[in-house]
């Protein structure tokens, strides 16, 4: 399967629900999960935000911190039409 065969399907599940984002990379879909850490980062964390994989390291210390958030990247084939 090559990289036009496929995309990313990130998922973010916080409080409010979750959301959905479709990436033609990995790297950009996990550069979402950075965007969100800067966002809330103080909301969880007393150490500062690491400068790198920021995203990671915040979801990943949810459950030490008492927080309910996850993130998660599938790879997906894209399917052809039959028709």
């Amino acid at each position: 399967m090559n990289e036009r065969e496929s995309v990313y399907v990130a998922i973010y599940s916080h409080k409010h629900g979750t959301d959905v984002a479709v990436y033609m990379s990995e790297e950009r879909a996990w550069e979402w999960a950075d965007e969100i850490a800067r966002t809330y980062w103080e909301d969880w964390y007393e150490e500062p935000i690491p400068t790198e994989d920021a995203g990671k390291n915040y979801f990943n210390g949810m459950s030490e911190v008492g927080g309910d958030e996850w993130f998660t990247v599938e790879r997906k084939q894209i399917e052809e039409d039959k028709a």
